[in-house]
Formats: C-alpha cells, structure tokens, sequence
C-alpha cells in the first residue's frame, strides 16, 4: 500500500478580479461585432430606407457612437483620476453635462447640419394621361394575297 499523499495548497494564476475583467471585455468585443454588423448592414437596391442604420443615416450614426464614446471616455477618466474638489459622483454627473452639451452645439452648428431639412416639393396636380381609344380586334384577318 502507497502513502498517502498530502494536498498541497494550489497558488492560483489570476484572481477573481483578472477573469471577471477578462470576460467582460471579450464579451463586449462580441457584442460590439454583433452591433456594428447590425449597423452597417448593405441595403437592398430596389428598397429605399432598408439596411443598417450607417447606411440610412450615417451622419446622425456617427454623431450618436462618437457622443456615446466621449461619455464612456469622460466616465473612465473621472473614475481613473483623483479629484479633490468634487464626489465622483458630482464629477461624473458635470463630465455628462459638459460632454452632452457640446454634443449639442456641435450639432448645431455642423456644416450641413446634423438633420437635413429638405425642401417641400411643389403641390402640382396630376392630370390624368391621355390614352388612345382601343378597337376591339376582329376574329377575322384578311389572308395575304398570293400572286400567281
């Protein structure tokens, strides 16, 4: 009969903390993937408005994923950074503010604007189209002549 062997306590590679941050980050890498396949999906020829929203209104797209990634960014550095004068709440709240509300001129004041305005057509009415009288087509056609 062998020994028994005594359990050894195992050192552990990488905390909870390390998988948890792993896991969260590969999972947000997927979904971003997911998201912007979604987004930038081709649109059909014959139908107008279809597609992902990159293709329909790029412009606004654009405008909404670089807001949205200055918030993140403003939220990351305030939790990353040492401020004394303020709570990081009160910190993360004005980044918000500050962020949006440029957001806000920016939009105003891009070239050709964030919303186009298109100009209303002319109220013209249709006349209805001429169309020739139809005859009835006879059961009867003239047999070409032959000559001799």
């Amino acid at each position: 009969m062998s020994p028994t062997r005594t359990r050894k306590p195992v050192v552990r590679g990488r905390s909870r903390s390390d998988i948890v941050v792993a896991v969260a980050v590969g999972l947000a890498i997927v979904l971003g993937t997911v998201l912007l396949i979604w987004l930038l999906r081709p649109g059909s020829a014959g139908q107008p408005g279809s597609g992902g929203l990159f293709t329909r209104q790029p412009r606004a797209t654009l405008f909404v994923v670089i807001t949205v990634a200055l918030l993140g960014g403003a939220i990351w550095w305030v939790l990353h950074h040492r401020i004394r004068r303020v709570s990081r709440r009160v910190a993360i709240v004005l980044s918000c503010v500050v962020v949006l509300g440029g957001a806000v001129v920016v939009a105003i004041v891009w070239p050709g604007g964030v919303v186009h305005h298109w100009e209303s057509q002319p109220n013209v009415p249709v006349s209805p189209t001429p169309t020739a009288p139809t005859t009835p087509t006879t059961a009867k056609q003239a047999a070409p002549t032959t000559r001799p």
